[in-house]
């Protein structure tokens, strides 16, 4: 696979999408030119990046329930590695994902092939469209970017076992809002199909952690709405006041289909706050019921 978009949630997602298909050997590499990653390049990325980039293939292979799945960054190009042969286990390899030309730039297919014959070079290019660029947003965590003002937002989850990834949600929400958070927090409907389902908290308890949480941290002055759920949209689609809506990364797709029911509805588009996901496997509310029903 090459993690070879220019955006990090692009990469992110790469990633994900690279791990569920693989299931023995995972390389990573980067078409950095003919010689790969070089020199003082070299160095910051082992120092700053290939030790996270390491973390977070461990958590999407978690995440897979793919433990045993070897993943390796290589600081080659992709070319230069499969001309290897046998003793760097290149031989093996079967298929190179990229993200695509309409997506980035990546190693073209005729200079793999020349290095393997027998080689499939895969676009997943059209999937990451779909998940990811079908909705402009701001990316939180960019530090080129300051953090927009909106007077009335929106933001959206079941909020079970309320942990960290749901402060860090909330926390951008109540940095990016002036006036009011309308919270939707999903009803028993839409949680027929979660896993360990049995073990979700009540509504009840669930907006009593939200609220709780967002008393401690946003501002006095906002008003705090917190509405139940029970289908994809909520508030979003019939309140046109509402301006933006914080999500995660991993459902921008969601925040495009609400914008494209807005505009059935003659509202405005929302804008989109994105919130990258960390530690997809641990930070997780399924994460927590899966403990608890394996202490049983």
């Amino acid at each position: 696979a090459q993690r070879a978009s220019a955006s990090t949630v692009a990469n992110a997602k790469l990633l994900q999408l690279a791990v569920k298909r693989c299931s023995r050997r995972l390389l990573v590499a980067f078409p950095a030119g003919a010689t790969g990653i070089d020199g003082a390049a070299r160095d910051t990325f082992v120092r700053d990046q290939l030790p996270a980039l390491y973390n977070e293939l461990w958590d999407l292979a978690l995440d897979a329930d793919k433990t045993s799945l070897d993943c390796v960054v290589l600081l080659e190009p992709v070319a230069s590695f499969l001309e290897r042969g046998s003793a760097a286990g290149a031989d093996a390899v079967e298929v190179v994902w990229s993200a695509g030309p309409t997506i980035s730039s990546c190693t073209p297919d005729a200079e793999l092939q020349m290095a393997k014959a027998d080689l499939r070079v895969e676009s997943l290019g059209d999937e990451l469209q779909e998940e990811l660029f079908g909705v402009s947003y701001v990316l939180y965590d960019n530090i080129n970017e300051r953090l927009p003002q909106f007077a009335k937002v929106a933001v959206g989850g079941t909020f079970d076992h309320f942990h960290n990834g749901h402060k860090k949600l909330l926390s951008i929400t109540a940095a990016v809002t002036t006036q009011e958070i309308v919270c939707g927090i999903t009803g028993a409907s839409m949680l027929k199909d979660k896993k360990f389902g049995d073990r979700i908290e009540t509504i009840e308890e669930r907006k009593e952690s939200v609220l709780l949480f967002l008393n401690s941290v946003a501002s006095p002055s906002l008003n705090l709405n917190l509405v139940t759920i029970d289908d994809p949209w909520g508030p979003t689609v019939v309140d046109d006041d509402i301006e933006a809506i914080v999500v995660s990364t991993e459902v921008l797709k969601g925040a495009r289909l609400i914008n494209e029911e807005r505009a059935r509805r003659g509202f405005k588009p929302l804008q989109v706050v994105a919130v990258a996901r960390s530690n997809a496997y641990t930070l997780s509310s399924t994460f927590v019921r899966r403990r608890q029903q394996a202490a049983m």
